[in-house]
């Protein structure tokens, strides 16, 4: 499944210009002041907004939650929640009220194993099922209140190859593998009939591993705070890529052209002895015993980041500030300019930005998670 003329349109300047984004982001990136992360934190405090909770949906008699995973929206506001447990996708209208739950474990039309990651693109919703390695296609029904299964794209890749993820923007489908062998993570382009333009737009090497023993037998685990990737695909063919040890992202054409990069000059904090306490917890000494010796002496410099549709980058920089748990965020602009920044409760995983809110999973004390909405108001 592929076609030789888009590949050879594509790999040429793909390469290159992920070749110089690579090398860019290897380096440790600017000396620090004395005195930075204070000033920074100044100016963070000097434009900032507080969020308000628009919503937040519990469980209840008539409605229960199993593990809550990806959530999505489509343009009437109207947000669907993937449910890793029951193995079904709650839609929501734009006031938290339940529409209907769509799919159910199996494998026949609108059936589903595991979905690992879903997505709207033009009021279509897709989900796509690791196990089955397929990606389901939800569209409105003829009422136009609830959604109906249409059909599955089969994502195929090479045997040494297996799908984790499925991204879509307005012409293309952007795939995440992983190759065990070469122990690496491929980054594939696909056309809208799911056709392989570019096997490897993207390589990225995996986490760190440590050789530990365990009982007398040798094994390979990540080391503690591995360094990852984080990427983004934007519906109007953008494709955002930036590694966690450093706030550098890189804005790319869905070619592979670099078209900008975002920076802003962040000082990891160190890690403290508490983190190390939590990596050690539920984890035999003997392993630990390798593992303490490749703690690195700071955290990430952001956790995570999302795309709003202005083109905004949201960046959660984790909780850096001593006197408060919640997290720190930041908005950049394309000119890495500070539009604003915010605290936020500090175990919610965002995963969009609609119209300045924030949508998302919120882990509470009683480790329950609840669907979540933010508004900043910008």
């Amino acid at each position: 499944m592929g076609e030789a003329a888009g590949t050879g349109g594509l790999a040429p300047p793909l390469l290159l210009a992920f070749a110089v984004m690579l090398a860019s982001l290897s380096g440790t990136g600017c000396s620090p002041e004395v005195d930075r992360s204070e000033k920074l934190l100044e100016q963070y405090r000097s434009i900032e907004v507080t969020p308000e909770l628009a919503m937040i949906i519990e469980e209840d008699e008539e409605m229960i939650f199993g593990q809550l995973g990806a959530i999505a929206s489509d343009s009437r506001g109207h947000f669907f929640v993937n449910d890793h447990q029951l193995i079904h996708i709650k839609h929501f209208d734009r006031d938290g009220n339940l529409v209907e739950t769509i799919g159910r474990e199996g494998r026949g039309p609108g059936e589903f194993s595991r979905v690992t990651n879903m997505f709207v693109a033009r009021d279509t919703l897709y989900a796509y099922d690791f196990d089955n390695a397929r990606l389901g296609r939800f569209v409105r029904n003829e009422s136009g209140e609830g959604m109906r299964f249409d059909h599955y794209l089969d994502i195929e890749m090479t045997n040494e190859r297996i799908p984790r993820g499925v991204l879509k923007s307005q012409n293309y489908y952007v795939v995440e593998s992983v190759d065990h062998q070469a122990y690496t993570g491929q980054i594939a382009l696909l056309d809208r009939e799911g056709n392989v333009l570019e096997p490897d737009l993207l390589t990225l090497p995996l986490p760190e591993r440590v050789s530990v023993m365990f009982q007398g037998n040798s094994f390979q685990i990540s080391r503690p705070l591995p360094r990852r990737s984080h990427y983004r695909l934007t519906p109007d063919d953008y494709f955002y890529y930036g590694w966690n040890d450093s706030l550098v992202i890189t804005r790319f054409d869905i070619r592979g052209e670099a078209i900008n990069t975002i920076r802003f000059d962040v000082e990891p904090p160190r890690v403290t002895r508490e983190d190390t306490r939590r990596l050690s917890e539920n984890m035999p000494e003997e392993i630990w015993s390798t593992l303490r010796n490749h703690v690195p002496e700071t955290r990430h410099a952001f956790t995570n980041f999302v795309v709003d549709e202005d083109e905004r980058i949201w960046v959660n920089l984790g909780n850096i500030e001593e006197d408060t748990d919640e997290d720190r965020w930041i908005i950049l602009n394309q000119d890495s300019e500070l539009v604003a920044s915010f605290r936020l409760y500090p175990n919610m995983f965002v995963h969009f930005v609609r119209d300045g809110v924030l949508h998302g999973v919120k882990t509470g004390e009683d480790e329950l998670r609840r669907v979540a909405l933010y508004d900043t108001g910008l």
